[in-house]
């Protein structure tokens, strides 16, 4: 007669540890991966101004996770799960929609005329205004922008 306690015992722990690895290694696979993110607050003003109704846009200078966020009375903020990698950034603003002047409204032509941006031109292309972004908790980042200049 063959013993088959020792076999079954083998058998069972075997199968115990199996599924242990695997629920550890299935945990393992669920965790974060990736660089860090950091959460960031920041303040935009134009002349002084707040700025209103636009958006911020940081882009990494060399690699990393680009991150963007609206900004309203003057201030963003970009949570953990959305905001950027630790490094330098090329930074745009840019107005949420143009401000419309005149629309005109002739049967043969509509077309908008005299379209207003408040933000510069030069504050929405990369490489006018960097930013760094260090890693720290509660980083914030301040953009004094002036239109007397562009």
């Amino acid at each position: 007669m063959i013993d088959t306690s020792l076999h079954r015992s083998s058998l069972g722990q075997f199968t115990y540890r199996g599924f242990f690895f695997l629920g550890l290694l299935m945990w393992s696979g669920c965790s974060e991966s990736g660089p860090a993110r950091y959460a960031i607050t920041g303040e935009v003003t134009l002349d002084g101004i707040p700025v209103e109704d636009a958006s911020i846009v940081l882009t990494p200078a060399r690699g990393g996770i680009s991150s963007m966020a609206k900004i309203s009375e003057g201030k963003f903020s970009i949570p953990l799960e959305f905001g950027p990698t630790q490094g330098e950034f090329n930074v745009r603003i840019n107005p949420a929609e143009a401000e419309l002047d005149e629309f005109s409204t002739s049967p043969q032509v509509h077309k908008r005329t005299n379209v207003k941006r408040p933000i510069p031109k030069a504050y929405q292309v990369n490489g006018s205004l960097t930013a760094v972004v260090s890693g720290h908790e509660d980083q914030v980042l301040k953009f004094a922008l002036s239109s007397r200049d562009h």
